[in-house]
Formats: structure tokens, C-alpha cells, sequence
């Protein structure tokens, strides 16, 4: 892969990876079908955002449209988002959506999905950084297998790039990302959005994939290589207490999670495994934990 390389400055190293997209073999920077949609959830991320979007921006993969969905942010992200905007590369489309008021992560991201004109989808946290290469490898393994998406990996890791463990049941530094889940367009018209809860419905949707589709549908992509990092923050709602990742064993996740997966095995009988944006038609209970109205 591409190497990189950390700047001088005064910022965390985490926002001084150099990843120069103009050190790539010009041969892997030729813009090529099909156009991947990167969906970016972003609230009040003024001092993070340009290390996620700058990654993007120098994708080895070109055809690329990136989706900033401002979640009624309260802080400078407006301004920082208008700045990346005017500096994109003219190969690369960029697009600002503003919600005109906080929903949370996952109505964000229903808002860049209704626009998205990719023929792959994905998404992309607003305060991760990731590798020139990772959008290229998964559009390989999407072009070249049977399954309708597919999953990178990640390390998590403090803005000064100290690697440490963060799900309970994974051993070693590397873990799937969720986040980068690339499916087709055909996904989306037949399962539709992410289920508009303040947490896990990354995992939600993944599970919703694999039952409709079945346990080959997903792919991993370069099993134990990171290809981002994913910046550590105790303000995540992975670790607060009452939805924090420990819950998926037994708690508000694991109830949600089986709550979820009994309906995809109705949805199995009727094909039906459409969900619409709103959070409104959900098919299966969610707690109460999910569902409260507050900035995610």
C-alpha cells in the first residue's frame, strides 16, 4: 500500500497523517465506474472533520461523490464544511446537506442516502481518518466477487495514535469497521434506510443484509489491515453507560439486536425487508434507551 506520513505541526498526530494522493502511480488514480457515494453524518465536529474529508480527498479511487450531512450543528462546522467545499479537488464531487435540526447519526446519513447517485454506497465517520487505498480495495472486492457488500477494518485509536482494544469479544488491534460497509445500489432498493435509532443500527442494517441476501452476501475486506483509524472519544455513545458496548452481550443492544433479527426472519417469509427513513413504520420494538430525542 501507499505509505504515509505524519507532518510537523502542533495538532494531534492523529490530524497530521499526510496521505498525498499525488505519491499514488497516476495508473490507480484514473477515475473509474462505478461512482461511490461517501455519506459523512457530521455534529459539531469543527476540529475533526477536515481529517476525515482530506482522507477522502485523496482516495486513490476518483470517481467518488463525497455527502456531508451537517446535522444542525451549534459550533463552526458550517464554516469548516464551506472551506473543504472550496478546496476539493475538481475531480471529486462534494455535496453539503444541512438537516434543519438534529436528528441524530442515522436520519444524517437517510438524508445523504436519498441523494446519493452512486452505484456504491458507504459511509464515513466525521472525526476517522482513512488509508488512500481503502475506498479502491473494497470497489475491487465488490467488482471482483458475488456478494452485494463488503466490510474493511479498522484500529481505534487516541488522537496520538495509541492503538488500544475496544470490543470486548475481539482479540489483538484490528476490528471490522462497521462504518465501512459498501453495498450496490440494489440494496438499498430493496432493504431501504438505516433504522433511525441514536445507536446500532450499523448493525442492524449489516444483519438485514445477511438475512435477505444470505452469510456470503457481505465480504471482508483484508482481514487484520486497518485501513482507518478510528479516533477514540470517551463522548461516543459506545461508551456510555446505558448503551455502552457491554450491552450487546446483555442489555438495550442485545435487546434491540433480537428484537431486530426476529423481524428479518419474518421478512424471510414475505420479502418484505423494506424499512423507510422517519423511524416511524419501524417493524420491531426498540428501547426506550434508542429512541429518546437527544444530539447523537
Amino acid at each position: 500500500l501507499p505509505t504515509i506520513d505524519i507532518t510537523p505541526g502542533d495538532k494531534p498526530l492523529l490530524d497530521r497523517i499526510a496521505s498525498a494522493v499525488e505519491a499514488v502511480n497516476s495508473d490507480a488514480r484514473t477515475k473509474r465506474e462505478p461512482l461511490v457515494s461517501v455519506i459523512l453524518p457530521i455534529y459539531n465536529a469543527s476540529e475533526t472533520i477536515s481529517t476525515a474529508i482530506h482522507s477522502l480527498f485523496a482516495q486513490t479511487w476518483r470517481s467518488l461523490e463525497i455527502i456531508a450531512v451537517n446535522d444542525a450543528s451549534t459550533d463552526d462546522t458550517s464554516d469548516v464544511l464551506r472551506h473543504l467545499h472550496r478546496s476539493c479537488p475538481r475531480d471529486i464531487s462534494f455535496r453539503i446537506v444541512d438537516q434543519p435540526e438534529n436528528l441524530g447519526a442515522y436520519a444524517a446519513r437517510n438524508a445523504g442516502l436519498a441523494v446519493a447517485r452512486g452505484n456504491l454506497i458507504t459511509t464515513h465517520d466525521s472525526d476517522d481518518w482513512s488509508h488512500p487505498s481503502k475506498l479502491s480495495l473494497q470497489v475491487a472486492a465488490l467488482e471482483g466477487g458475488a456478494g452485494v457488500a463488503c466490510i474493511s477494518f479498522w484500529s481505534r485509536v487516541t488522537p496520538e495514535l495509541v492503538c488500544h482494544r475496544w470490543r470486548l469479544e475481539d482479540e489483538g488491534w484490528v476490528h471490522r469497521n462497521l462504518s465501512s460497509l459498501m453495498f450496490r445500489r440494489d440494496v438499498v432498493d430493496r432493504l431501504g434506510f438505516w433504522d433511525e435509532v441514536r445507536v446500532n443500527a450499523d448493525s442492524e442494517y449489516l444483519a438485514r443484509i445477511e438475512a435477505a441476501y444470505g452469510d456470503a452476501a457481505v465480504e471482508n475486506v483484508e482481514p487484520g489491515l486497518p485501513l482507518a483509524f478510528g479516533r477514540a472519544s470517551e463522548l461516543s455513545l459506545s461508551q456510555h453507560d446505558e448503551t455502552h458496548l457491554s450491552t450487546q452481550f446483555e442489555g438495550v443492544r442485545a435487546r434491540y439486536m433480537s428484537a431486530a433479527r426476529r423481524w428479518h426472519e419474518r421478512a424471510k417469509a414475505t420479502g418484505d425487508f423494506y424499512l423507510t427513513p422517519g423511524g416511524g413504520s419501524r417493524p420491531f420494538p426498540a428501547p426506550r434507551e434508542f429512541v429518546r430525542a437527544e444530539p447523537d
